[in-house]
């Protein structure tokens, strides 16, 4: 959890890799997730419930949005302006 504002949180290797699959692929569905991943459906929901904790949000696209901000992965702009 964020103790202070300027805390970056740190992620495994594993949970950047779905935040990054999950960023590219917003509708890709946990059953997607884990078959290209070759992990059980609820090893992924497990994984989205630690990054979800550790970016104090509670959702996908929260999550994306806040890694973003953080630096924990890159923006992607797919051709619209970022203001």
């Amino acid at each position: 959890m964020l103790t202070h504002p300027d805390e970056i949180p740190s992620l495994t290797p594993r949970q950047s890799e779905i935040l990054s699959l999950i960023a590219s692929n917003p509708t890709m569905k946990t059953k997607d997730l884990a078959e290209q991943l070759f992990v059980s459906p609820s090893t992924i929901r497990n994984h989205l419930s630690e990054i979800y904790l550790a970016l104090e949000v509670n959702s996908r696209s929260s999550a994306i949005l806040k890694a973003q901000q953080l630096g924990l992965i890159p923006v992607k702009s797919y051709g619209i302006p970022l203001t």
